[in-house]
């Protein structure tokens, strides 16, 4: 690990190398913030009941490697990411071009993405994504 100062002025190319591994982040100061940045709190959604949920189907509980692994599920998935980048505009456009993010991603689970996408993803549309999962059988 790594630590340095930057004086924010200005744009900013950083770059990290190790072998034939290379990521880098273009930094720019902005006079104001950009709101699609900000963090938006909602009400917590009870997006179903426990006598509603089966663990042999898919849920948003799975995590998106998992998902991404069915034929079923990674389409419905697609649809829901497709949605999202949409909705965040260049931040979730880099990160489907980030592998490295896209290998991290795939640990988490579809309900804790959906978290971290605040509001753009309305409550019904929730319920309504994990109804669906729910009526795809997992592989035994």
């Amino acid at each position: 690990m790594f630590t340095f100062e930057i004086p924010l002025t200005g744009e900013h190319r950083i770059e990290a190398v190790s072998g034939d591994c290379r990521d880098s982040m273009t930094l720019r100061r902005v006079s104001e913030p950009n709101p699609a940045y900000l963090f938006r709190k909602q009400a917590v959604i009870n997006w179903f009941d426990a006598a509603d949920y089966d663990p042999s189907c898919y849920s948003i509980k799975d995590t998106m490697g998992a998902l991404s692994q069915n034929p079923q599920t990674a389409a419905i998935l697609r649809r829901m990411m497709e949605r999202m980048t949409a909705s965040r505009g260049d931040v979730a456009k880099a990160a489907n071009n980030n592998a490295n993010l896209q290998k991290m991603m795939a640990g988490l689970s579809l309900e804790s993405l959906i978290k971290q996408a605040g509001d753009s993803v309305p409550g019904e549309m929730i319920r309504s994504l994990n109804a669906t999962l729910q009526k795809i059988k997992k592989e035994s």
